[in-house]
């Protein structure tokens, strides 16, 4: 009978003893009476350990007693730190033969969905008994007549170390579950197990880009106001402004993730997560920073936030151009705190835009409130209500029963028809039924206009059916001046009354006797033309202490003096002030008009002191204001034919008139 048991013996010999069924280790194998070795220092590429792992299983032989953590480790991860790679890691007894008997025990692993499974069960090895046959021999007598050999299975068990070659050799190279393929051979156990799965790749997170702030998008909704209410003529926010420094975006940096390994002892690789450039979202008036270990992209600029849909950059600019008009389904009311606001879209009857310039594009049936800059329309305006706190109004195209009011600036239109126009300056093409209020009016024709201001020049006036041409010339009223004027003569008089009366005193102390010869003496001390002894020194202090009180008294009558003189001085300054303005309140007041083609009267209109700048009279007032006969009109002029050409003069001289 033969027994299972084999004596193993080492499969390893140099290169000039190798025999059949040996191999030659590697040279950063050392193989010792204690076991085999990897001297980590002298490994080169990081896959040299797997190639003589899988020479030795090619050959036909396996590791016995094998260290799988060690020898995992060495092919998987890198062997040992890199501040130990000079020492030598035992991962196994030796390297012996794999009997090809041996090999027959083990079955094909099933390997599915990049999952192994083995099928364990009794294994049996075939033995060879000898058995002996006795009987009669030829020769006589009894004994050993032959012998027969007989075939029979014998039980015995799988291996762990030869496992692992089989394992290898099926290609499943990772993820062996060690513990379980030794506890199934040791317990003998006849079921189906999972020897082997892979380490799944771990996803990493794309770089994503978080919105700082609140308010970078628009945001449709009703405005909500202060104390709680909504208001549903404006939105919440429709065009989103910056302030310099304001962080726009943060970039959240990519999470690369990590790399798995099938059970072939491939590497699983994990894709690369996107990654995202701020700079290349960074427009004008941007920038991107490092801030609070953070990328962030911030505003470089205060401004208004734009959004390129295409290519998705940032940039900030001091102008909203709007494409889509100013109605209550797109925009609703406006009230924007920008530079430049450039409207293309038609802003609608009933809607308010707010803001400091505008340039539209199309017809304004709406409100617009501008706080300086220029308020350009490049075509009509009807209806609408258009007022420049601190700048100027240009109408390319018609103004139709609009307001157009520039109180410190100057109103340009080409055509007008039954409007209201209020500024410091008017620039007027043809204007039909209009009424006009500004400090200076330039008109090339007026049809049926009421025009008021200090200097008037036309090219053409005319009638509009039963409705005359009414230019009044704003006349100073200068009682006020005079006045005030005479106020300060009157304060002026007194003064000069007083500063008399303080010389005369002071003229009488300097004539007593004792203060006489101690001014004389002192001025000729001061010019160096005297100098006293001891005895006349002496003498010079008494009448100083005489003179004392007098002295004094002398000093605060000058002070006084010099006080109410500086008061004179005050006085005359603002006489001239008032003088200079009454006279400027009196140039420029002056009317040409070259050509009187209907009906037109040109009259003098003084406005008093205690009555209202006739600015702020509602317009139905104003309108009636200018066309008014009353004991404050004077009449220049009244006819339908020839020029008029006039200059007012200050009363003590008469105004002249020219007429054609």
């Amino acid at each position: 009978m033969t027994n299972e048991s084999v004596v193993e013996h080492s499969a390893t010999a140099n290169l000039v003893d190798l025999k059949d069924g040996q191999i030659v280790l590697s040279r950063f194998i050392v193989k010792r009476d204690d076991g085999v070795y990897v001297d980590l220092s002298r490994i080169g590429a990081s896959l040299d350990f797997f190639a003589f792992v899988d020479r030795v299983f090619s050959a036909g032989t396996f590791f016995r007693a094998l260290d799988y953590p060690s020898f995992f480790s060495l092919l998987y991860e890198d062997g040992l730190d890199a501040t130990e790679r000079t020492q030598e890691v035992r991962f196994a007894a030796d390297v012996v033969s794999f009997q090809p008997e041996r090999q027959a025990l083990y079955k094909m692993l099933k390997i599915e969905n990049g999952v192994a499974e083995y099928q364990f069960e009794s294994v049996f090895l075939e033995s060879v008994i000898e058995e002996g046959v006795f009987g009669d021999l030829a020769g006589g007598g009894f004994g050993l007549i032959r012998v027969d050999k007989r075939t029979v299975n014998v039980p015995t068990r799988l291996d762990v170390d030869e496992f692992v070659a089989v394992a290898w050799q099926h290609g499943v190279r990772y993820g062996l579950d060690y513990p379980a393929i030794s506890a199934a051979i040791r317990n003998q156990i006849n079921e189906r197990l999972v020897i082997a799965r892979p380490l799944p790749l771990k996803l990493g997170r794309d770089a994503e880009i978080r919105e700082q702030a609140t308010h970078l998008r628009r945001d449709n909704a009703p405005r909500q106001l202060p104390d709680g209410r909504i208001d549903l003529r404006q939105f919440q926010n429709r065009y989103p402004q910056v302030v310099a420094g304001e962080s726009l975006v943060r970039k959240n940096p990519r999470v690369l993730g990590v790399d798995g390994r099938a059970i072939t002892g491939e590497p699983l690789l994990a894709p690369l997560p996107k990654d995202i450039d701020l700079l290349t979202l960074s427009g004008p008036g941007t920038r991107v920073v490092q801030e609070k270990g953070s990328e962030q992209l911030i505003a470089a600029v205060g401004g208004f936030l734009n959004i390129d849909t295409l290519n998705h950059q940032f940039s900030i600019t001091d102008k909203i151009v709007n494409r889509e008009g100013v109605s209550i389904r797109t925009t609703g009311d406006l009230s924007l705190t920008g530079d430049e606001f450039e409207e293309f879209g038609e802003i609608q009857e009933k809607r308010t835009v707010e803001c400091r310039s505008i340039t539209a594009h199309s017809d304004v049936f709406g409100t617009i409130l501008s706080h300086g800059g220029t308020v350009s329309l490049r075509k009509n305006v009807v209806g609408g209500r258009v007022t420049n706190e601190a700048g100027d109004i240009v109408v390319d195209g018609l103004a139709s029963g609009a307001v157009l009011i520039a109180p410190d600036g100057c109103v340009t239109v080409n055509r007008a028809e039954s409007c209201l126009i209020i500024a410091r300056v008017v620039v007027l093409g043809n204007v039909t039924r209009c009424d006009v209020l500004a400090d200076e009016v330039l008109v090339e024709r007026a049809e049926g206009c009421a025009i008021a201001g200090k200097t008037i020049n036309a090219l053409e006036t005319r009638a509009r059916g039963e409705i005359d041409c009414v230019f009044s010339l704003l006349i100073p009223d200068l009682s006020e001046y005079q006045g005030r004027i005479d106020v300060l003569k009157g304060k002026r008089t007194a003064l000069e009354l007083k500063i008399e009366a303080q010389r005369l005193k002071s003229n009488e102390l300097r004539g007593q006797k004792d203060v006489a010869r101690y001014l004389a003496l002192a001025n000729r001390l001061q010019r160096r033309e005297l100098a006293l002894n001891d005895d006349q020194l002496l003498a010079w202090q008494k009448l100083t202490a005489q003179v004392g009180p007098s002295l004094r008294a002398l000093a605060q009558l000058g002070d006084y003096v010099k006080t109410l003189d500086d008061q004179a001085v005050e006085l005359s300054r603002e006489m001239e002030e008032l003088q200079t303005a009454e006279q400027t309140a009196c140039d420029d007041v002056a009317c040409n008009v070259r050509k009187i083609g209907g009906e037109t009267r040109i009259r003098g209109l003084r406005i008093k002191c205690d009555e209202p700048p006739l600015a702020t009279l509602t317009p139905k007032e104003l309108k009636l204001r200018l066309r008014i006969v009353d004991g404050a009109i004077m009449s220049l002029f009244s006819g339908s034919g020839g020029s008029f050409d006039w200059h007012y003069k200050r009363p003590d001289s008469r105004g002249t008139v020219s007429k054609a």
